[in-house]
């Protein structure tokens, strides 16, 4: 029952420079591809929250690991709108692979 006010939270380590210069590059590119959906960081959670990810950066060790988490606004899901979504996201996180 807790309205957020977001579209999509990329949710990483800042203390980390990869995962920081990844969802930077998934950030800039997604904001252009789709200038009307509300991107946010580390919104709604904290991306050093406990989670999968943060499992596996223990377990790995931040050198060797860069991961985060992708936040996508129920909302959205199955929603008119959803293909479109499913499609920026899936071409914004190619371009920003090759950026990073």
């Amino acid at each position: 029952g807790e309205t957020r006010h977001c579209d999509v939270g990329f949710l990483y380590d800042p203390g980390q420079r990869g995962e920081v210069r990844f969802v930077e590059s998934w950030h800039v590119a997604l904001a252009a591809a789709a200038p009307k959906l509300t991107l946010r960081r580390n919104y709604p959670y904290r991306g050093v929250s406990d989670s999968l990810v943060t499992h596996l950066r223990r377990r790995h060790g931040r050198r060797r690991y860069v991961g985060m988490v992708l936040e996508i606004n129920q909302k959205h899901v199955c929603n008119k709108g959803w293909r479109a979504l499913v499609a920026a996201l899936g071409a914004t996180l190619v371009e920003a692979v090759e950026r990073s």
